[in-house]
C-alpha cells in the first residue's frame, strides 16, 4: 500500500517558507525585487516609516474637554524605495485594512510618490459597486501596475508621478515628524 506524500504548506511561517522568501514578506515581493536586481536598480526594502492616525471608536474622557474621540497612532513602511524617490509597495490580497491604510497615508502625505504593484486586478471583496484594485487605485490618486514595474516609474525623478513632483525632495521622516512637499 503506498503512502500519500503530505503536502507541505509554504508561506512565511514555515521553515520551508522562511527558506523560499528570505527577508521578504511574500513571493510578490520578492518577485518585484528580483525585477529590480535584474534591472541593476539597487533599492530599500522596508526601511522609511511613516506615522499615520487613525480614528477609533474609542471615547477618551479629556478633564479639560470631556469625551473626545480617540486616535490610533500607526506605522507605515513602505515595501521598497527606489533611489529616484518613489516608494512601491507590493500587494497581492488587499484587504479593507490595506485599503484605510493607504487611504491614510494619501490624506496625510498628498505629495508622496507610491505606486502599487498588484498580483491581479480583482474586484473588491464585499463591494457593492463591483470596484476592482485598479478603480480604487485611481478613484484614491496611487499609480497602480500589475505585476511588473512599469518602465516610466524607473525614469527620471519620479517618471509618470506628475509634473508637480518631478523636481522636489523626498524628505525622510521619523516619528513625530509630518512630510513636508
Amino acid at each position: 500500500m503506498a503512502t500519500k506524500k503530505k503536502k507541505t504548506k509554504i508561506n512565511k511561517h514555515t521553515t520551508a517558507g522562511k527558506r523560499l522568501l528570505g527577508r521578504f514578506r511574500s513571493l510578490s515581493e520578492k518577485r518585484v525585487a528580483n525585477e529590480l536586481l535584474a534591472k541593476g536598480i539597487k533599492y530599500r526594502y522596508e526601511r522609511t516609516k511613516f506615522e499615520y492616525y487613525l480614528d477609533s471608536n474609542l471615547k477618551l474622557d479629556c478633564p479639560n474637554c470631556g469625551l473626545v474621540k480617540g486616535r490610533i497612532r500607526r506605522h507605515y513602511l513602505p515595501d521598497f524605495e527606489l533611489p529616484n524617490g518613489l516608494f512601491i509597495e507590493v500587494k497581492g490580497r488587499f484587504t479593507p485594512r490595506d485599503r484605510k491604510k493607504m487611504r491614510a497615508i494619501r490624506t496625510l502625505y498628498p505629495s508622496l510618490p507610491i505606486g502599487i504593484v498588484f498580483d491581479s486586478d480583482r474586484k473588491i471583496e464585499g463591494s457593492k459597486k463591483g470596484l476592482r484594485y485598479g478603480e480604487w487605485a485611481n478613484k484614491n490618486g496611487f499609480p497602480w501596475s500589475i505585476r511588473e514595474i512599469p518602465p516610466s516609474w524607473l525614469e527620471g525623478a519620479y517618471g509618470n508621478f506628475g509634473t508637480e513632483l518631478k523636481h522636489k525632495e523626498i524628505v525622510h521622516v521619523s516619528v513625530g515628524e509630518k512630510y513636508e512637499s
